[in-house]
């Protein structure tokens, strides 16, 4: 099932891919042909405030990341997803505040706005978080990408 996901979904990873030991060649970088959680039954959305992160979410399934083991992890507004309780939820990504234990999709000051989603998806063996519609701070255009463990 993975290689299926592997050839349909484009996806915006970078860290993932170290933690894979995947070649770059394996993952299309892109916005086209996402998963789309927005059109999926069961899925949880975050209605979460301008800089701010989830509790503690469940992403169904053991996850090695960096020589350990998580089973859970934080979702922030601004593109990052953090295992533990570090701060990823900071507006300005220069430097990065925390490498081992956090993964970086699109990590910037973005803004929810009425059309604006941040969904998750646990299926039997991979877990999916998506930021869809979210605006850059102090720009016009709308960002749509996903993570998926």
């Amino acid at each position: 099932m993975l290689e299926n996901l592997k050839t349909n979904l484009s996806l915006f990873v970078c860290t993932l891919l170290l933690s894979f030991n995947l070649n770059a060649n394996e993952w299309t970088i892109g916005t086209n042909n996402l998963l789309d959680l927005t059109s999926q039954t069961g899925t949880t959305q975050y209605n979460l405030a301008d800089d701010s992160r989830s509790g503690l979410v469940d992403i169904g399934f053991n996850f090695d990341f960096y020589d350990q083991t998580y089973n859970a992890g934080y979702i922030s507004t601004n593109g990052c997803f953090s295992f533990t309780t570090a701060y990823c939820n900071d507006y300005t990504p220069d430097p990065l505040p925390d490498t081992n234990y956090t993964i970086y999709p699109f990590w910037t000051d973005l803004i929810r706005d009425n059309q604006s989603k941040i969904l998750s998806k646990s299926f039997e063996d991979y877990f999916v978080v998506g930021w869809y519609d979210l605006r850059e701070y102090n720009r016009p255009s709308d960002n749509t990408f996903e993570m998926l463990l």
